[in-house]
């Protein structure tokens, strides 16, 4: 599975950067993770520690560690 880099900004974003150039833009808001760029809803569940994260097709698994994605 591709592991992808994860940052923050000051405005509540986070952005996952895939190894392949492509990223997605999500806004944090408290406990909760959406969608920033797009009109794909983000569907979030959390497993223990982790937070899987879908949006059109993707999979992101966040941990404290970083992130990875998956098709």
């Amino acid at each position: 599975m591709p592991v992808c880099t994860a940052e923050r900004d000051g405005d509540g974003l986070l952005i996952l950067r895939h190894p392949d150039g492509g990223f997605r833009r999500l806004r944090i808001d408290g406990n909760s993770l959406s969608a920033a760029d797009g009109a794909e809803p983000a569907m979030v569940r959390r497993h223990g520690g982790e937070v899987e994260l879908t949006i059109g097709g993707m999979r992101y698994r966040l941990n404290g560690k970083g992130a990875t994605a998956g098709g």
